[in-house]
């Protein structure tokens, strides 16, 4: 019974617009957060926070380069991709994790 009502009534699709998440609500979280911070916390714990980011990094780009690399060589019909370019895609998607630990 609830179909047949719902067949006639107008309908409106939701989607999720992933462009005005990033341009609208991303900033004003990130605005709240930078506001919001204990900053004499984050002045005495700036030197474990650079290290664990920038080990992290590094440790995240490598892993992520030795999965794409050793992965796509074990393809049989597949191109192996090279260290190289195995490792600017690592770096790239690599960056956004110490962002998403502050």
């Amino acid at each position: 019974f609830g179909y047949l009502i719902l067949e006639h009534l107008p309908h409106v699709q939701f989607a999720f617009d992933g462009d005005m998440f990033l341009r609208i609500m991303v900033p004003p979280i990130v605005f709240e957060a930078a506001v919001k911070i204990n900053k004499q916390a984050f002045r005495r714990h700036i030197v474990p926070i650079v290290i664990f980011s920038i080990v992290g990094t590094l440790a995240s780009t490598a892993f992520t380069a030795f999965i794409l690399h050793k992965g796509s060589s074990m393809l049989k019909y597949v191109t192996t991709i090279p260290v190289k370019e195995s490792l600017i895609f690592g770096a790239l998607i690599s960056s956004i994790d110490p962002i998403a630990v502050l």
